[in-house]
């Protein structure tokens, strides 16, 4: 479209406007016709007889208004109100009424809200001064024929002495149909081409209320003209039906009652009763809107119903298009309505512009015949472009305005709700590198394709729900309230009680390594970055010990101890902190198990551990480390002598009931105090009657090699506490404490990797098979709050190992809570792999 043509808009609605000055701004003779009076009259009626719904202006709009007229934008953001977030409304059990903010964006990015009047206006009176453009009211499309560029328009309120009104025909080039819902436009559009077309109406009407501004606001506080928060869209949730007011910029709120029509027809038929229905349901309303004026806004407003539209192809040839509620009427749940209407217009123009630019490289000898035919070759190639590019989009925001009715209506009370976006939120603030942010954020506050969105959102929904679901691994804020309130009791030792314990010095044993260090790894693959390892021993048998989420290299002491100091002789015992957390550093990029297992195995060559060839390695991995060291088996089958997979999963999953389930997504990583969250995570990975008894850690002995003497300078024997629970108190404050080694960034990386851990039985039978079933041990426990025992059963039956242990009573942390024994049980394996390898 790079020489001027005749464009004709249909619709001089917003997104109609907007579309008519994208085009006059590329100097095209620009008619906006519109069946309706000037919409800039008052007194002109509106389609529906309502004012409709107050529009919220986002980041998609105003990037549309940013990009056609430098100031506009600035302009029609001086009449508007920011809203920063949701107001919910309610009552407390105890009958109090309360207001609870739930912000749209962790980073403070807010949407406008903006009457639509005024907004249409001054794109409207931008037009009228143009000397390209025509403002033509009161003319119904009545024709189309867009093969021959032609249509018809009758002129209302002409022909009253014949009874018809005057017919005008009109000649183009190409029109743009924006005139709604119930568009003329997409109604010729269908005779030229084979439309796919649904229309759906829910079963939700829609009746608007007014609450007026406060008497008596004074100039110097702007915000005192606003009844309620000037900066929310209010809601008051209903479960099957909602209330909202949205400010407006001279202190009054359009507010909308949305409500299936059954229960409109019981309003209807008894009217007087709509103030209690408002008290029964929408506590509070009736204190700032009059129950009178209630009842009168119901009986004269109508009650409307809402329309989902979805239909493509959106053009016909180089001749027409349509846009906005003409091409996808959408319910108001987003707020995405005239956003989408409006980044319809900006993506077209960008798409014809880059068209254009094929038409201006014609040959300078062509005739104007020969270049009018090129011109619209482009163009009907930019409008199938812009279909294939649009449809998608636009069904995906069809779909998300429906779904978010649901959540605006009952999922802003749900603990799920508030887990998934506080989660998300927190992933957005913390690790900004990852691009994690809320599904509404995306949609709000940028710029991506909505389809892309919805694919965004589901990967990131598949790893919260999936991958945080028991928060595999040693926990840092986790537990379940359905747990907590079986498990608690008053006589547990407290935090603090235990930070000023004489023993708590002693919580993490000095166990000197025999080599150390930090080397670089992951070259190539977002690297290098250090890693740090301990070697504790000097034996021929080497040992690899990988622990769980958020764990330093200590969590493995028990063990450590016993094979690396006890019998340093026998033993070379390599621990190693993960990626994210202790002594390595902390990359802020998403990776995998199978990235960490490349890790490990890097540190594994380097300390020397496969020097000699053949099966030289025992992996044993714990949780997370348990899907570590599947991959790291995946890896290098042939270079393990042993693999023993404790407390983890081929994949999370919900093993549990309904109600477990939710208790559990609900409370997991949802802030809580320091006390909670510490007897949380105690409740969830280890059994009560453990948790009760006393401290049973066999502590290092006086005399064991390279054991240092307590850290509490006591001397020896290393202290005791009066219950194991108190014992892991102190151990887990040794970590929580650590702010340089333990970080918010380290922990969600690797809770990010543990949600996109999956192995498939067939993945896993072939491990197997490449490892040898008779090396392989798979163990865990039913009293498993983490990770529960279905996932071990099913490991068991994918892997059908050579040795496998359900264990009675048990929680997730057998390394713990079965020491002796388990350290037994891994040196029979160890052994029993060393004789098959020929070495015993």
């Amino acid at each position: 479209m790079s020489s001027p043509q005749k464009v004709i808009v249909v619709g001089a609605g917003p997104v109609g406007s907007l579309a008519a000055l994208y085009a006059a701004q590329r100097g095209h003779q620009v008619e906006v016709y519109d069946l309706r009076a000037d919409l800039r009259d008052p007194t002109t009626t509106p389609l529906n007889f309502t004012k409709s719904i107050n529009l919220a202006l986002a980041e998609r709009g105003m990037n549309a208004l940013r990009q056609v007229k430098p100031g506009l934008l600035e302009e029609i953001l001086e009449a508007t109100v920011p809203l920063k977030g949701r107001m919910i409304h309610g009552r407390g059990p105890r009958g109090e009424l309360y207001e609870h903010s739930q912000d749209y964006d962790a980073h403070g990015r807010t949407n406008y809200a903006i009457d639509r009047a005024g907004l249409n206006k001054q794109i409207l009176n931008i037009l009228e001064g143009m000397p390209n453009v025509r403002l033509l009211f009161n003319h119904k499309l009545t024709g189309a024929d867009f093969r021959s560029h032609k249509a018809w328009f009758e002129v209302q309120g002409t022909g009253q002495s014949t009874g018809r009104a005057r017919e005008v025909e009109v000649d183009f080039d190409f029109m743009i149909g924006a005139d709604g819902a119930h568009s003329a436009v997409r109604y010729h559009l269908m005779k030229y081409v084979r439309m796919n077309y649904r229309q759906d109406y829910i079963d939700t009407l829609w009746c608007e209320f007014h609450l007026k501004p406060r008497e008596g606001a004074t100039k110097d506080d702007p915000a005192s003209k606003f009844r309620i928060s000037p900066n929310h869209l209010h809601i008051w949730p209903g479960k099957d039906f909602m209330f909202i007011a949205i400010p407006s910029d001279d202190g009054s709120f359009t507010c909308t009652l949305f409500m299936p029509s059954a229960e409109f027809a019981t309003l209807e038929a008894n009217p007087a009763g709509v103030p209690s229905f408002f008290d029964r349901h929408f506590p509070g309303v009736t204190e700032i809107i009059p129950p009178n004026e209630l009842i009168k806004s119901f009986n004269t407003n109508p009650h409307l119903p809402l329309i989902s539209i979805k239909c493509e192809p959106y053009h016909y040839s180089s001749s027409v298009v349509i846009v906005g509620d003409a091409a996808h009427a959408m319910v108001p749940f987003y707020g995405q309505g005239m956003n989408a209407g409006f980044e319809d217009v900006r993506i077209l123009f960008s798409i014809l512009d880059k068209h254009s630019l094929k038409e201006s490289n014609a040959p300078d000898d062509s005739s104007e015949a020969d270049k009018a035919v090129f011109a619209a070759d482009q163009r009907a190639l930019a409008l199938a472009e812009y279909t294939a590019q649009r449809v998608p989009d636009a069904h995906a925001i069809n779909e998300l305005a429906l779904q978010n009715y649901v959540e605006m209506r009952s999922s802003v009370l749900s603990p799920t709700y508030k887990l998934r976006k506080y989660l998300e939120e927190m992933l957005s603030v913390h690790l900004p590198q990852l691009g994690w942010q809320t599904k509404y954020a995306r949609v709000s506050f940028g710029n991506e394709r909505y389809s892309e969105v919805v694919r965004k959102s589901d990967e990131q929904g598949r790893i919260l729900v999936g991958g945080f679901i028991g928060a595999v691994g040693v926990p840092v804020v986790a537990g379940a309230a359905y747990i907590l309130a079986k498990h608690r009791r008053a006589d547990l030792p407290t935090v603090a009680a235990t930070l000023k314990h004489p023993s708590y010095p002693d919580a993490t044993w000095a166990l000197e390594p025999t080599r150390s260090g930090r080397i670089p790894v992951a070259e190539g693959r977002g690297g290098p970055f250090n890693l740090a390892w301990e070697v504790h021993g000097e034996g021929p048998i080497k040992v690899i010990l990988i622990m769980g989420l958020a764990a330093f290299k200590t969590a493995w002491q028990r063990q450590t101890l016993y094979f690396g100091h006890e019998r340093a002789g026998d033993y070379s015992v390599l621990l190693i902190d993960n990626r994210g957390m202790g002594d390595s550093d902390v990359p802020l990029m998403r990776y995998s198990t199978s990235d960490m297992a490349r890790d490990a195995l890097e540190v594994v060559r380097h300390v020397g551990f496969l020097d000699s060839p053949g099966r030289r390695l025992h992996v044993v991995g714990m949780s997370l480390g348990g899907m570590i060291a599947q991959e790291l088996a995946l890896l290098a089958p042939d270079r393990l002598s042993s693999l023993s997979l404790c407390c983890t999963a081929a994949a999370v999953e919900n093993t549990g009931t309904f109600a477990e389930h939710m208790a559990n997504r609900a409370s997991l990583l949802i802030p809580k105090g320091l006390e909670r969250s510490v007897r949380d995570a105690a409740h969830q990975l280890f059994s009560r009657d453990w948790l009760r008894r006393a401290d049973e850690a066999r502590v290092p002995a006086e005399g064991t090699p390279r054991v240092a003497p307590p850290p509490s300078g006591a001397g020896w024997p290393y202290g005791a506490f009066e219950t194991n629970y108190q014992r892991f108190v102190a151990q887990e404050m040794h970590k929580r404490l650590d702010a340089r080694r333990f970080t918010t960034r380290g922990f969600l990386l690797q809770l990010i990797a543990a949600g996109w851990h999956r192995k498939t039985p067939a993945q896993l039978a072939a491990m197997a098979d490449a490892v040898g079933r008779e090396r392989i041990l798979v163990m865990h426990g039913t009293e498993d709050g983490m990770i529960s025992v279905p996932h071990g059963r099913k490991l068991i039956q994918y892997i059908a190992p050579g040795t496998s242990y359900i264990l009675e009573g048990v929680g997730h942390a057998p390394v713990v809570e079965r020491c002796e024994w388990f350290n037994e049980c891994l040196r029979e394996r160890f052994e029993a792999g060393e004789k098959l390898d020929g070495r015993l």
